[in-house]
């Protein structure tokens, strides 16, 4: 399995460096690394906890000049 390695600050806060799967989502990311449970999987899913219907839908505001 290919790896990167994925440094971020979110909310003032450093996470990693971190190496991480290549195909990893960045939902994912949030809550297995960061463990930030915040974002939703699911949108008006009648499964709570559960990827069943999940949208996987993420906003993200990057620094200029961070890629």
């Amino acid at each position: 399995m290919k790896t990167k390695t994925l440094k971020l600050t979110i909310n003032g806060k450093v996470y990693g460096p971190t190496a991480i799967p290549e195909h990893l989502m960045m939902v994912d990311y949030l809550h297995e690394y960061a463990r930030l449970p915040g974002d939703a999987l699911a949108v008006d899913s009648p499964f709570p906890n559960s990827d069943r219907d999940a949208c996987h839908a993420l906003a993200s505001c990057v620094s200029p000049g961070s890629l």
